[in-house]
């Protein structure tokens, strides 16, 4: 498998050893990474203060650096590969080259997460078993009392932080660094609403409030 090293602006100033890490594991686990050149940013600052044509030019540099290559791309922040999934297809015109390439590469980034996440396909791939909830990590599914349930991606990476840290309070800034990235710089109460679509799919009990601190998954480990 390739990958393609997307190198984000806040990554690179300041969390180069987070870069250096990302790409060491990436190797073990026999991915070869491309490092594309002439890199630049997502344009995602630019983008949330309203200035969207200087967004637009920035988008379009960056989808012509990483569609030389077919590999998937990844990257270590979160908020800039949710710029590149969620809004760039929207920075164009339905129909144009670039918002057709936008949408390709946002799917490509979007498999590469998922591998990367959860380790599908790849060694080390595990099945969360507990009484009622199972979550089987490498293909991304979950079922409750042998019923699968459909969970987005989001929820299903918060649902598998909460369920690997099973009986331990994690705090909302935990979970944010864990599941959305070091660099997210939206609402902290994102993690309170993703929380409560997964209750509404799989019932209140499993995920409890620790008021003031965060949350705990309560369901009881398989034996």
């Amino acid at each position: 498998m390739q990958a393609q090293l997307f190198i984000t602006c806040l990554a690179e100033q300041f969390y180069p050893r987070t870069l250096e890490k990302m790409v060491r594991l990436l190797s073990e686990l026999g991915v070869a990474v491309q490092f594309p050149s002439a890199q630049t940013c997502c344009g995602q600052p630019l983008f949330n203060s309203g200035y969207q044509s200087e967004a637009r030019e920035l988008a379009r540099k960056w989808l012509g650096t990483f569609s030389e290559s077919p590999a998937p791309v990844v990257s270590p922040s979160g908020s800039c590969v949710d710029m590149v999934r969620h809004h760039y297809a929207g920075l164009f015109p339905p129909g144009s080259t670039e918002h057709d390439m936008a949408r390709e590469l946002a799917a490509r980034v979007k498999a590469a997460l998922r591998r990367l996440r959860t380790g599908a396909g790849l060694p080390g791939a595990e099945v969360l078993a507990f009484r009622h909830i199972r979550i089987d990590t490498g293909s991304r599914q979950v079922w409750l009392n042998d019923k699968p349930v459909e969970l987005t991606t989001i929820e299903f990476d918060l649902l598998t932080t909460l369920a690997e840290h099973r009986g331990r309070v994690l705090s909302r800034e935990q979970l944010l660094e864990k599941v959305w990235g070091f660099d997210y710089y939206g609402e902290i109460r994102v993690v309170d609403v993703h929380v409560g679509h997964i209750r509404q799919k799989l019932g209140e009990e499993f995920i409890t409030t620790v008021r003031g601190v965060g949350y705990r998954f309560d369901d009881e480990v398989v034996s």
